[in-house]
């Protein structure tokens, strides 16, 4: 397919690529981010790099065994709650490289949990170079409406991580193949026998522990089988003598680390301050405390690994009801096509879109504030917002999406 689009633009007299005024390389910026008002430290880790050892064993680029027999990408996937982030669009895949796209492959059933599971959704774009880049295993209905022959820009939106094809959970497989249809991986090692150099613009290391997210919730989070969504029991807002369930999520658990975690008072002084050592390496990991709050008003919950402190503020004391309304809340234009904008007094801090069936179809969480909301994604039809303000008051609104 991808054959045949380049001969389709050849013959349009559209191909980008010029092998005569080619550039030597081009370097990528990292494939997947996550989405505006997604209030977590990180989204995503590394599973799987591309596979060097051929035959029966495997060894990745950096000598070790972080890949599959096989592998020719690079898997990167979600994390906290893979399948929550899917299907609230909470990941974002993006160009890695300015490019033109060659192929585009959507429609496919996307909530695959096992291998061999059929044809993926995908985007393939080429780049000035020559060389070439697969997008895979993407979210049905999300993909760029670009179509092939149209640029993309470095940092363009592609689509949403999905489960579709030969998957086992939502995850991006990113793909790189030269400009003489020869594999490439962009990560450099001593153990890449494709390539000699790096394709990245800022390489990362094979092994980056790493705090994903600081979170609260109301009870230990659930999940359920593959491919159901995880019943995350979030929660800010909680009432006076309610037990908070602290919660530290990890990608590259380093075994003999330490973490180190404190939560503080509205008033500034210390409820609980401890070390954690965590003696096990795990590709991704979460850890759960349990905190009894002595005091209404604004707490913080913070963690620091490696260096770097990721601090979230949680919320205890009795919710009011005619005084709980947001004043001049306002949600436009109405109807929406792409873009919900939001106004209020106060800052929006979390933002629930709701359909006719009373199930909450997207929700973005972020005390640094949320002033709009994409909704591009979701179908045609009536929806309601439930927004929640910095003080916890709130306000619903009916929408219409074109």
């Amino acid at each position: 397919k991808i054959a045949e689009s380049i001969q389709m633009l050849k013959d349009q007299g559209k191909l980008f690529y010029n092998e005569a005024s080619k550039p030597d390389y081009i370097q990528f910026a990292w494939p997947l981010k996550k989405a505006e008002g997604v209030g977590y430290n990180q989204i995503w880790g590394v599973s799987n790099f591309v596979d060097h050892q051929g035959g029966a064993g495997i060894k990745d680029y950096f000598c070790q065994e972080k890949t599959y027999n096989g592998h020719k990408g690079t898997d990167i996937y979600l994390w906290p709650f893979w399948w929550y982030a899917m299907d609230h669009d909470q990941a974002e895949i993006i160009a890695a490289a300015d490019g033109q796209i060659l192929y585009k492959f959507d429609g496919n059933y996307d909530r695959s949990c096992v291998m061999g599971s059929g044809d993926w959704n995908a985007v393939y774009v080429q780049h000035a170079d020559g060389s070439i880049a697969w997008y895979g295993h993407m979210k049905n209905g999300s993909l760029t409406t670009k179509n092939v022959g149209d640029m993309v820009s470095k940092g363009e939106f592609l689509g949403n991580v999905g489960s579709s094809g030969s998957s086992t959970g939502p995850h991006l497989h990113f793909e790189v193949y030269n400009s003489s249809s020869q594999l490439i991986d962009p990560f450099e090692g001593s153990c890449n026998l494709l390539n000699s150099e790096s394709w990245w613009e800022d390489q990362l290391p094979h092994d980056k522990p790493t705090i994903n997210a600081v979170l609260t919730h109301s009870a230990y989070p659930v999940f359920p089988d593959c491919p159901q969504q995880e019943v995350t029991n979030l929660k800010n807002y909680f009432e006076t003598g309610e037990s908070v369930y602290l919660a530290v999520y990890l990608t590259d658990q380093e075994a003999g680390s330490t973490m180190h975690l404190k939560v503080t008072r509205p008033n500034g002084t210390i409820l609980n301050e401890w070390d954690a050592a965590l003696t096990e390496n795990y590709q991704l990991s979460y850890w759960f405390w349990i905190a009894n709050p002595d005091m209404n008003g604004n707490w913080k919950w913070e963690a620091t690994y490696k260096g770097v402190t990721v601090v979230h503020d949680f919320y205890v004391g009795v919710m009011g009801t005619a005084e709980n309304e947001i004043k001049d809340f306002k949600a436009f234009p109405n109807p929406v096509y792409e873009l919900i904008n939001l106004q209020s007094p106060d800052k929006i801090v979390d933002v629930q879109i709701i359909d006719a069936q009373g199930r909450t179809v997207k929700h973005i969480s972020s005390l640094s504030g949320i002033d709009k909301v994409d909704v591009k994604s979701l179908p045609a039809g009536f929806y309601v917002i439930k927004a929640s303000d910095i003080q916890k008051k709130t306000s619903t609104v009916k929408i219409m999406k074109k």
